[in-house]
């Protein structure tokens, strides 16, 4: 049946219909009909494949470059990554708030700086 795939190219509904099946397939054969799928929408429109493809790899570059601007940030500031943390979620800008990734923090740590300072900032209300 792949090498069905493979070679013929209007089976991209079947292709389609197996990926969004309720019934599981093996991991292995889901890969290989998706790459399967990929090769042969992107066989049917190069320019949108060369044009997605650039599009990846200058999504890829960005992400580098702002996590090397994250490290350089750190070592100007000299501050610990608690202080780093609270700074960018306190920020008034909601934005700017969302720039903890770019610092290798993630969500979770995030949510419980956000808390801890409403919790702090709620003492000294008190």
């Amino acid at each position: 049946m792949m090498e069905t795939f493979e070679s013929n190219p209007e089976t991209v509904r079947i292709q389609m219909a197996l990926l969004l099946s309720p019934i599981a397939l093996v991991d292995i054969e889901a890969q290989r009909i998706r790459e399967i799928w990929s090769d042969t929408k992107r066989a049917l429109n190069p320019e949108e494949a060369a044009f997605i493809d650039t599009g990846k790899a200058s999504i890829e570059w960005a992400q580098r470059g702002i996590a090397q601007l994250g490290g350089i940030a750190r070592r100007i500031t000299n501050m610990g990554n608690q202080e780093i943390l609270s700074t960018i979620v306190s920020h008034p800008s909601e934005g700017r708030q969302r720039g903890y990734k770019a610092f290798g923090f993630n969500d979770h740590s995030a949510a419980e700086m956000k808390r801890y300072l409403e919790i702090k900032a709620g003492q000294k209300a008190a």
